[in-house]
């Protein structure tokens, strides 16, 4: 053992010698290699031009120049003279909008933005100058004081109710001791001075029938029935035409037609500034004949669709190689029932009517050539049956005319509304070039009931749509419910709209409420201005539509929306939008700015669904979505 021992320990001994032998003998070999490589880059000192500093062989030993300190040399920089990362090969990462923000970070790289919006302007949905962030109502214009929200609803109504004006109207009739009613106006001549009651004071609603998927449901079924047996005349089958351009703009003021199977001319049409045109198939209650097809034909006879569909199926949307149009002028036509029975706010109508041209002609003088023209019509034995102004430039023309106008004759209740029809579509020289065509009828009593008058109705108002003119009603006091019913009528062939004054004003006899679930009351003169602008404004050909005249119905859905269920995006969008909602969508409608329905869909399940508008105009729409009794209302921008 003791041996054994001995052996161990001298085999320890032994290892440990050799082991400082190697230590010892690489520490002599470093040393030497120092000597003749300083840097320790493996090139010697006699062939390292850099001794001192280590570099790559292919470089005699010298590292690689790198001018801007980037970490990059400048062998594989290619931008020498400026730092960048290495994953963009020494340059900078690109910001072209100059914001601070490299474009792979920047949401809007060629469009400067703060941080806050990764790089994207803050939006102005809305372009009244508030932006979106700012804008208590993003989507609707509004004013600062109201931290971008339209005046309150009731603030208006505070206006309507106690405006000095009013006071004064209503002190005048005071004074005056006489209170002119339907009986007493009859047969009597109300004198109409210069002095006119303030603008401004008379309220009204709309009814825009468009706004409806199924137009006479509000209707009661009787009544119904018995105005379509009387006056023969019932527009149900509709064609709803949309004409757009190559590059996405609505072609605008296109005459088409609708042909039946023997290529005879049913309907004819004037697409409007949205470039949408009404064609209609048996509006005649005795002519119900329907053909096995149909197609669709320009003013020059050649089709541009045979494949028709009615509007339950959805709008015929057609793409013409056509120029955008970047100026159209505007005809301007009131056409006013002037007997006795008008007596009662003929002077507020007139008031309004002289306050309505004087705005459009500051509102579109920089962009507009305006003509002008009015028909005031009473009845046969009447000191007059109309009484015609020619279209004239010159707005203070009309306006003279219109204050010599006084109410009188009458004496029951039909009026000469044929005749008027007469004199304001065929005898007025209405412009043969392509310009927006508005025919406003101001009236309280249907015209004269006969199987004669019934043909003339329908072909002068045939003839407007055929020469696109749209002629929107305007219902006065104590019209019933057969004159709104033919009124309405006349709104949808020529693809108009129905107006009527209301009782919120005080002034005047009753006026009845419309056939319809809903309705938005604002002032007369207001939502004349709002009816012209929204049909006479065109859209830039340069830039997006922001036509802010819209249905007053959906902005005011638009003003109290406050915190919608329903998620869209993206807003704007160039055509595909989704919806996202954790609930059964029951309708979803699409409109156009001025209320006319474009889209239905129904039962949308939960989860994420979509839409697609890429083939319409580039434009304002609005969607609104019902879930249970809830309305969720959007404002979209197409691009």
């Amino acid at each position: 053992m003791k041996k054994a021992g001995i052996a161990i320990l001298t085999l320890i001994i032994l290892e440990g010698c050799k082991t400082r032998t190697a230590s010892d003998q690489n520490k002599e070999e470093r040393k030497l290699d120092f000597s003749k490589d300083k840097d320790q880059d493996g090139v010697k000192n006699r062939r390292d031009k850099c001794p001192e500093v280590p570099g790559p062989v292919e470089n005699k030993g010298c590292p690689w120049p790198d001018v801007d300190v980037d970490g990059i040399p400048d062998k594989d920089d290619q931008c020498k003279e400026v730092p960048g990362p290495i994953q963009n090969n020494g340059c900078p990462l690109p910001d072209s909008d100059g914001d601070g923000i490299n474009d792979e970070d920047d949401a809007c790289p060629t469009v400067a933005g703060p941080a806050e919006n990764n790089g994207c302007p803050w939006p102005d949905t809305d372009g009244d100058g508030i932006l979106d962030k700012d804008d208590a109502c993003p989507t609707v214009p509004g004013l600062p004081e109201y931290n971008g929200c339209p005046k309150p609803k009731m603030a208006v109504a505070e206006e309507i109710s106690y405006s000095p004006e009013r006071s004064s109207a209503k002190l005048a009739s005071k004074v005056s001791g006489v209170k002119i009613t339907k009986s007493k106006t009859k047969d009597r001549k109300v004198k109409i001075t210069e002095d006119f009651p303030e603008a401004g004071q008379l309220t009204a609603g709309e009814v825009n029938d468009f706004f409806k998927w199924n137009y006479w449901e509000d209707m009661a079924a009787p009544v119904l029935s018995e105005y379509k047996s009387q006056w023969k005349i019932f527009p149900d089958k509709r064609v709803s035409v949309q004409l757009v351009n190559k590059n996405g703009k609505p072609v605008i003021g296109k005459r088409i037609k609708l042909l039946n199977e023997q290529k005879k001319v049913i309907w004819q049409a004037v697409s409007d500034n949205k470039g949408n045109a009404e064609l209609w198939i048996n509006a005649r209650t005795d002519h119900r004949f329907l053909s096995g097809k149909y197609s669709i034909a320009d003013d020059k006879g050649r089709i541009l669709s045979d494949k028709v569909k009615l509007f339950r199926n959805g709008q015929n949307i057609i793409s013409l190689d056509a120029p955008c149009l970047t100026k159209r002028n505007l005809d301007l036509a009131f056409v006013v029932d002037a007997t006795g029975s008008m007596g009662d706010e003929i002077s507020y109508l007139q008031a309004e009517l002289l306050d309505v041209l004087k705005k459009v002609e500051k509102k579109l003088q920089n962009t507009t050539d305006v003509r002008y023209a009015s028909v005031f019509y009473r009845d046969q034995g009447d000191e007059y049956v109309t009484r015609e102004f020619n279209f004239t430039d010159k707005a203070e023309n009309l306006i003279n005319f219109i204050k010599k106008q006084e109410a009188g004759g009458g004496g029951d209740t039909p009026e000469a509304v044929v005749e008027a029809l007469d004199s304001s579509i065929e005898k007025l020289s209405w412009s043969k070039s392509n310009s927006t065509k508005i025919m406003f009828l101001v009236l309280d009593a249907p015209p004269h009931y006969s199987q004669e008058n019934i043909e003339k109705i329908y072909e002068k108002v045939k003839l407007a749509a055929e020469k696109g003119i749209t002629i929107i009603p305007l219902a006065a006091s104590d019209t019933d419910k057969e004159t709104e019913y033919i009124m309405r009528t006349f709104a949808l062939l020529t693809n108009g709209t129905y107006t009527f004054l209301t009782n919120h004003s005080g002034i005047g006899n009753n006026h009845i409420e419309p056939t319809t679930d809903s309705y938005e009351v604002e002032k007369l003169n207001e939502l004349l201005l709002r009816l012209i602008l929204q049909r006479s404004t065109i859209p830039s050909c340069q830039s997006n539509s922001k036509n802010e005249y819209i249905y007053k119905k959906i902005e005011t859905e638009l003003e109290n929306e406050e915190h919608p269920k329903i998620k869209i995006y993206p807003n704007p969008t160039k055509g595909l939008l989704y919806i996202q909602s954790n609930k059964l969508i029951d309708e979803l409608y699409v409109y156009d700015f001025s209320g006319k329905v474009l889209i239905r869909k129904e039962k949308l399940p939960k989860g994420t669904n979509n839409i697609d508008i890429t083939s319409y105009p580039q434009s304002v729409y609005l969607m609104r979505c019902r879930y249970g009794k809830q309305w969720d209302t959007f404002k979209i921008i197409k691009n």
